[in-house]
Order: C-alpha cells, then structure tokens, then sequence
C-alpha cells in the first residue's frame, strides 16, 4: 500500500482522469476507497485500467448466465435481458457506492445483479417500482460504502 503514496498517482474512478494529489480518506484494507480533497473516489495508477471500475467493467454477466438465472428457455428477448441487465448493473453499482478491482467482486454481489435483473423483467411494463428490490438490497449491505463513516 505504501507504494501507492510514492507514486503520488491517482485516477478519478467516474472519469478516469488524472489526479496528482495523495488521498484525503483512506479505507485500509480496501485498495479501491481512497478519495480526493473534493469527496470524490479516486483509484490507485499501479490498479488502474484505463476504465472505470464499475460493476459492468469488472463483473462480467453475460445475457447467457441472466437467462439461466432467470430460467428463460428461450431466447426471444435477448436484447430486453441484456438492457435489463445493464439498469440492474448500474443499480448495484450505485447502491453500492465504491469501485472494484478486477477478480475481486464477491459471488454475492453477482448474485444480487442476476436478482436484480429477474426483479426488472418481472416487473416490465407494470406500475410497480423498479428501484432496487430488497432482496438484492440485503445481499449488497454487506459490500456498501457508507462516505464519511
């Protein structure tokens, strides 16, 4: 960890830009928490991908697995589980509040994206809300980061 501060680099986890300064918060143990003077998550150069470390980057589900998750035996609408799958992804990833490194995203939270989706396929073209569902909710609590706690 200590190799990181040297290198004094830092990419902005939303943009990829470069940041120059040392991090203001740091989570020990977690090498994707570290955050910039404004608040905002910043990721180590020595992991940097040259792309966001969101869920769609680093936890690769393909419309294949969200199929059999879902039990579908055909595959008349693979373009709607593949936008579903996307939303539910990008849900996730905004409850959850943090970036991942690549091989590090626990089963678990594969597990609450492929519910998500189910949850958003069920529900399509209903009233009901399509915010996230408590059970992938209750799966994620255990990986959110809370800022300034």
């Amino acid at each position: 960890m200590g190799m990181w501060f040297r290198e004094g680099k830092f990419y902005f986890y939303d943009t990829g830009e470069l940041y120059s300064g040392h991090p203001k918060t740091i989570i020990l143990g977690d090498p994707t928490l570290f955050f910039a003077d404004d608040g905002r998550q910043i990721i180590p150069a020595s992991e940097w991908r040259g792309e966001t470390m969101s869920l769609k980057v680093t936890l690769p589900v393909t419309v294949a697995e969200a199929q059999t998750y879902m039990k579908l035996e055909h595959d008349q609408e693979t373009a709607v589980i593949e936008m579903l799958l996307n939303t539910a992804m990008q849900q996730c990833d905004n409850y959850l509040n943090r970036g991942w490194l690549f091989g590090f995203v626990p089963d678990a939270v594969k597990t609450a994206v492929l519910e998500q989706t189910l949850y958003l396929y069920e529900k399509r073209g209903s009233d009901a809300p399509t915010g996230l569902n408590s059970l992938s909710k209750s799966i994620l609590d255990g990986y959110k980061f809370f800022a300034g706690v």
